[in-house]
């Protein structure tokens, strides 16, 4: 005896949608969403329906309280008898036959015959399947409810499908998203690895301990021939550490407008900033350096930052330390230090991430004892043996778990 039709098409259909399972991602990839799943879903309802040209047919997932309509065929809103059968079954995974006479009380007499059962995947997916007809059409087989039982498997699995690769692609969008980000603030919001003016010659590092990081710097030469400098760090790391980041260097190069030097910068961006860092329940450090002069002239205001270590040509080593008031703690006015610069003076200014950068052994990494001796003399070197000690500490630690930043700045000779 043939295959009733609507065994050879299920057969037909649930063969390709195992195929269709392993090529999902593909599907749904070229579609940008969850059309492939659906597309799947709907092809296994109608293939359910062959034969059955009356027949509609609806499937659910269900994931916890959640009881959500992923697919339908057949027209007008799902039948009430059926979805009523659909989250009894929900709940307890038996499956359901029934008909207008069993629910006299709650539908009208004219609600078709249906059938629900629930499918369960082997890592804990769940769909439920309903099919429905009216009363004059031809009565459900015995084939039925086991065909349906072997369809709400195959829905529930391709449900799965779905939300994994749902779950993919944003991922794959967010990561896009952050490289684009780490695009963006290597572009704009970090000067270029080295530069040189008529009186000093600079070089720069940044290494995120994500992605993006909330570390900042900026190099700004002076038409003296001098340069103004900005290194900070704010609380949090990643995306919202990058754009708090980029707001307190924002304030800060709009304070250096017409301050007339570090302190007044300082400020005037912590006027402007703390309300904001206030209401975000966070701080930042940064520490602003000014270069310029004759005689040849440091000036230092220092928000919280204390990482600060100059190497004088005779090879000594200091680290000046100045008022140690975070940006968005105080309004109190920020104050400056001088000191005299001279042919063959490094300056270089990070931060704490170097500092904790040199811990694969639990120790932390004396920044001006290892500047101090240090054969490098000139910024790009220094900053390339920087690079290394980072990256040994990688390969022998992991990644660093803060942000690193560092500006070297070099006296050029006269």
């Amino acid at each position: 005896m043939a295959a009733p039709p609507v065994i050879d098409g299920l057969v037909e259909e649930l063969g390709r949608a195992w195929n269709g399972i392993d090529a999902l991602a593909e599907i749904i990839a070229a579609r940008g969403g969850s059309a492939g799943a659906e597309s799947v879903l709907h092809r296994l309802l109608a293939a359910a329906c062959i034969g059955r040209p009356a027949t509609c047919g609806a499937a659910w997932s269900v994931q916890g309280g959640d009881f959500r309509l992923v697919a339908q065929v057949g027209g007008g809103d799902v039948d009430e008898l059926a979805r009523q059968l659909a989250e009894a079954c929900a709940r307890d995974g038996r499956t359901r036959i029934g008909s207008a006479e069993d629910f006299a009380s709650q539908v009208p007499r004219h609600a078709p015959r249906a059938i629900a059962t629930r499918g369960d995947t082997p890592s804990g997916s769940r769909a439920v399947l309903a099919l429905w007809s009216p009363l004059e059409a031809e009565p459900f087989d015995s084939l039925m409810p086991r065909i349906a039982e072997a369809l709400a498997v195959q829905v529930a699995l391709v449900v799965e499908e779905g939300e994994w690769m749902k779950r993919l692609l944003h991922q794959e969008r967010s990561d896009a998203d952050l490289q684009a980000a780490r695009l963006v603030q290597a572009s704009l919001l970090e000067t270029p690895a080295s530069g040189r003016s008529a009186l000093i010659t600079w070089a720069g590092l940044s290494r995120p301990a994500r992605v993006v990081g909330g570390d900042f710097h900026d190099v700004n030469p002076l038409p003296s021939g001098g340069v103004d400098v900005v290194v900070g760090d704010v609380m949090g790391k990643g995306l919202p550490g990058a754009l708090l980041g980029a707001a307190c260097l924002n304030h800060l190069l709009r304070a250096a407008v017409n301050a007339p030097g570090p302190g007044a910068i300082l400020t005037r961006a912590n006027q402007t900033l703390s309300p904001d860092l206030v209401r975000l329940e966070t701080f930042a450090s940064a520490i602003f350096l000014r270069i310029q002069g004759e005689p040849l002239l440091l000036t230092v205001a220092d928000a919280g930052h204390a990482c600060l270590a100059i190497r004088r040509a005779d090879g000594s080593v200091t680290e000046p330390r100045g008022r140690e008031t975070l940006l968005g703690v105080e309004r109190e006015a920020f104050g400056e230090t001088t000191f005299p610069l001279h042919a063959g003076d490094l300056i270089l200014v990070f931060t704490d991430g170097l500092a904790d950068a040199g811990r694969p052994k639990g120790r932390t990494f004396n920044v001006a004892h290892w500047l101090a001796s240090t054969p490098a003399t000139g910024p790009d070197a220094v900053v390339r043996h920087l690079a290394e000690h980072i990256e040994a500490v990688r390969a022998e630690s992991g990644a660093p778990e803060d942000d690193i930043t560092c500006v070297v700045l070099g006296v050029n000779p006269r």
